[in-house]
């Protein structure tokens, strides 16, 4: 969010600014709704945006004058989610920020290795790429940050084919999940933890969920089970139902689809939850700290990323046309 004027200094009869501190900011509150809004301070990664809220233009109070500029301001960056991305040099900006110590959310981008990994090789551990070590990047954060206690974290699982290409990963360290997420200066303050998956990890979940012990499936998610302030957890899973190879022959023009895509849906439904069921079980069980577990798959549509919220109890004639809908022309 970029100011292009410079606040004015402000009048000698503004009446606003003789209103009491606390009717102001009332106020200054109701003009800038929504005061839980995104603040990017990089652009905006590809990699991991799923249902990120459209950046919003800036405020026109933010103009009127100095003092109310600040005020202002102060009010946003206390309410606001500061988003970030863990990559080379994605603190420096953020250091020069005059208004970072006001800062009390944050929500940082990591990459997610995907790693050979199997239930035959015994505790499969998450791995993820850092810029720095945690020992040395989660100091560094504190000390950006030093009021950050709300923090979300967005996992996006990247392949191994994409990362060469990546410059956002040029020097980057291999790390264990556990170790950023129950460091002393972080565990406390994770509320909420998004994985994003291929759907090789995705069905490296799912068979542990059928398989594996509950041990085998809290290594793979990072020890994120022991978090003691965990609030909310989210897994986006890649499934055949997400892949625009399986869209392309059940898109149609018409309203009514032909028998055989409705055929297509259901048998592919069918097949998703037989091999999520298990692990949709064992999760609540190993969450059990979390107000909020959901499960969602990933819909790759024209280009775009979006999600499907995944409910198993959903009968099949009610799921299946909302699938077929959401992969017709015209939707």
């Amino acid at each position: 969010m970029k100011i292009k004027d410079k606040p004015s200094e402000p009048t000698s009869n503004s009446r606003f600014l003789e209103l009491p501190v606390e009717v102001r900011q009332s106020i200054l509150t109701s003009v800038l709704l929504p005061l839980d809004r995104y603040i990017y301070l990089s652009p905006k990664q590809s990699w991991v945006e799923l249902d990120r809220a459209k950046t919003l233009p800036c405020p026109p109070i933010l103009l009127v004058c100095r003092q109310i500029h600040a005020e202002a301001v102060r009010l946003m960056y206390l309410r606001a989610t500061v988003v970030i991305y863990a990559q080379p040099g994605f603190l420096a900006l953020p250091s020069r920020l005059p208004h970072r110590k006001l800062v009390r959310r944050l929500d940082i981008g990591i990459p997610m290795a995907e790693q050979n990994s199997g239930l035959s090789l015994g505790r499969p551990k998450a791995k993820i790429y850092l810029p720095i070590a945690p020992d040395r990047l989660l100091p560094q954060l504190q000390s950006v940050f030093p009021q950050a206690r709300d923090i979300s974290l967005t996992l996006c699982a990247i392949p191994p084919r994409a990362v060469p290409h990546m410059s956002s990963l040029s020097g980057a360290t291999v790390c264990d999940l556990r170790a950023l997420l129950l460091h002393s200066l972080l565990s406390d303050k994770i509320t909420r933890i998004r994985y994003q998956l291929t759907d090789k990890l995705s069905y490296e979940l799912f068979d542990l969920g059928q398989h594996g012990s509950q041990e085998l499936l809290k290594e793979r998610v990072g020890r994120a089970t022991d978090l003691p302030n965990l609030r909310e957890v989210e897994f986006y899973f890649t499934t055949p139902l997400s892949k625009p190879a399986h869209n392309r022959p059940i898109m149609w023009t018409a309203r009514t689809a032909p028998a055989s895509s409705m055929t297509i849906l259901y048998r592919s439904l069918r097949q998703e939850r037989g091999r999520m069921r298990s692990l949709g079980e064992k999760l609540p069980v190993v969450f059990p700290q979390v107000e909020s577990l959901k499960l969602c798959r990933m819909l790759y549509w024209r280009g775009s990323i979006t999600y499907e919220l995944i409910d198993m109890g959903e009968p099949e004639a009610k799921a299946v046309p909302k699938l077929l809908k959401r992969r017709s022309i015209g939707w």
